[in-house]
């Protein structure tokens, strides 16, 4: 075999061992790692990471500074070289509410993604988190206990525009605790 075409061979065993390594890559600790190495809050700590579809996800964050607490999302896109950091933000968590909330216009981040309404809940009684969107379309928010009595609270649209949408947190009896028009 002449030196030509075992360079081939070295490179297409390689090419394929890069490959295999990137596919079985450990996507949410990746996720975990690029979060930290780009945010530089103090004491980040990642608590849900939502994967959107094979390419797309976002991570869920609350970090502490000086007694104050905030709650953010992080967007994040896969290539065949692996995860890389789009972009995030995060918000101050008010001990006057029950949940917090805040919208991210994810159609600067993602493609087929119009946004995501999230927050942090802070009052253990709420069970559920109601979107009603401007047009009138109602929705549960999908609800994450990322660790005992400490629960988030997300929903992301494809189509519906959620800026404007009335959220309303209810108790399992289905009560109004509060709500943000």
């Amino acid at each position: 075999m002449c030196m030509f075409g075992k360079w081939k061979i070295f490179i297409f065993i390689s090419f394929i061992a890069f490959l295999t390594s990137v596919a079985f890559k450990d996507d949410k600790q990746e996720i975990r790692q690029i979060v930290h190495s780009s945010i530089v809050y103090p004491a980040i700590n990642v608590v849900h990471i939502e994967q959107l579809d094979h390419d797309q996800a976002i991570a869920f964050y609350e970090w502490d500074s000086a007694g104050q607490r905030h709650f953010g999302r992080a967007f994040l896109k896969k290539s065949i070289f692996g995860w890389t950091y789009s972009g995030a933000s995060s918000s101050y968590l008010s001990d006057n509410h029950s949940f917090s909330w805040s919208f991210s216009n994810l159609a600067y981040h993602f493609s087929g993604y119009t946004g995501v309404l999230s927050g942090k809940i802070l009052d253990p009684d709420i069970e559920e988190i109601q979107i009603v969107t401007p047009d009138g379309n109602n929705y549960s928010a999908t609800i994450i206990e990322y660790s005992p009595n400490q629960k988030l609270w997300f929903i992301i649209s494809d189509h519906d525009e959620l800026v404007g949408s009335t959220i309303i947190a209810q108790s399992a009896e289905g009560e109004t605790i509060e709500q943000f028009y």
